[in-house]
């Protein structure tokens, strides 16, 4: 074996003893007479960050390493642990809280764009004027005719009282239609629409589960 594939199978092997086995034999308890302390992990971890760091060829996203370990040591538990990045406890603390800050609308993408497909009364939205069916052509000065629905929204979004530009194309407009818009605190309804299928029959949308 070439030095440069034992050095990559020595890397691969110290960060799956992290990943799997150092975290796996961690004690449930702090007790005294455990061989494996926590100071023990602490140092095999960055002895194998540095061995990964001095020998590894390639661009190290040291994030993802970090996570990827943490992944691996809740692995070990219970079904019911689990690691969230900033981005995923940001959204599921939105989500138990029922409220986000944004414009206040749903959006749909379809082929040739993402347009809006209802807007939540009361909110920045529904105040400026966005309509069902505007289409989203530039967020921010950026063409967004391209973007994906989670592209609109991840731009719309942002701090409560900061502004955003966006450009709508209406249909019967010749031009696009340019808003400025507060961001401010939008609920988010259990219910995302409703409506009747046929005399008794009825469909509702949820968002999620029953809050």
């Amino acid at each position: 074996m070439s030095r440069k594939l034992s050095i990559i199978a020595i890397v691969l092997v110290i960060v799956g003893a992290i990943a799997g086995g150092i975290f796996g034999r961690l004690p449930m308890t702090s007790s005294a007479d455990t061989s494996m302390t926590r100071e023990k992990v602490v140092a095999d971890y960055r002895e194998a960050l540095a061995v990964i760091d001095g020998n590894y060829v390639g661009k190290i996203d040291h994030e993802k390493v970090s996570e990827s370990s943490i992944q691996g040591m809740l692995y070990t538990l219970d079904p019911h642990s689990a690691f969230f990045t900033r981005d995923e406890f940001r959204k599921l603390y939105e989500d138990q809280q029922s409220q986000f800050y944004g414009i206040g609308v749903s959006i749909l993408q379809h082929r040739d764009g993402v347009y809006v497909q209802s807007i939540i009364p009361n909110t920045p939205a529904d105040k400026a004027g966005l309509r069902y069916g505007d289409r989203f052509v530039e967020i921010e000065g950026k063409s967004a005719k391209d973007y994906s629905s989670a592209e609109v929204s991840k731009n719309v979004r942002g701090e409560r009282g900061t502004s955003v530009n966006i450009k709508i194309g209406r249909a019967g407009v010749e031009k696009p239609l340019e808003f400025n818009i507060v961001r401010g605190g939008v609920p988010l309804p259990s219910i995302r629409n409703y409506f009747m299928l046929r005399d008794t029959v009825g469909y509702v949308g949820f968002t999620g589960g029953f809050q």
